[in-house]
């Protein structure tokens, strides 16, 4: 979706839900926190709130994963974020945890947390994201994945963990941020 229909699209939302309200606001503006569903698979594997308010991904032996997904339905709002998604990892390790962006055209992306090296930043504007290996922006990898123009939607957008190999590991995320939210 184009930046002009997406402007559209949330000045539409905001007269419904604010009428007399200046300027344009994202579409998920009206929800006060990022809706999220936790999902772990394999033995030993959980996701929680630690006592903290962080996410907690828990990985038992590998195969297993452990996931925070974003509710899209909730969030009413089902195209990629102009500003990349972002959060804060206590480890990192082989590629975990990672942000997994599927658009619907089938492709894939995936952001990497600042210990991914380089120019990779907290915020995830730095060169973290991939589609195919190698680490580029956000807008480079959407556009490499199909998405130019910001108007293939979103069918899921995750931050998951597969673990390592042989042991069980705990990375705690936190300041997860998706189209502006917050969990």
């Amino acid at each position: 979706m184009s930046n002009f229909k997406r402007s559209v699209m949330a000045a539409t939302v905001m007269g419904v839900a604010g009428a007399g309200a200046l300027g344009a606001v994202p579409a998920s503006a009206a929800i006060a926190a990022l809706p999220v569903v936790f999902s772990a698979t394999g033995s030993g594997s959980s996701v929680h709130y630690s006592s903290a308010g962080n996410i907690v991904l828990t990985t038992g032996p590998q195969p297993a994963t452990a996931e925070v997904s974003v509710n899209l339905p909730a969030l009413g709002d089902s195209y990629a974020p102009l500003t990349p998604p972002s959060f804060t990892a206590s480890s990192y390790f082989n590629g975990n945890p990672k942000w997994v962006i599927q658009l619907a055209n089938g492709r894939l992306i995936f952001g990497y947390p600042a210990q991914v090296g380089g120019t990779a930043n907290s915020s995830f504007t730095g060169a973290q994201w991939s589609t195919a290996g190698t680490l580029e922006s956000y807008q480079q990898a959407l556009s490499d994945a199909g998405d130019a123009s910001g108007d293939v939607q979103v069918t899921f957008a995750r931050v998951e963990d597969d673990g390592e190999p042989g042991k069980a590991v705990s990375d705690t995320v936190s300041k997860m941020q998706y189209d502006g939210l917050t969990p």
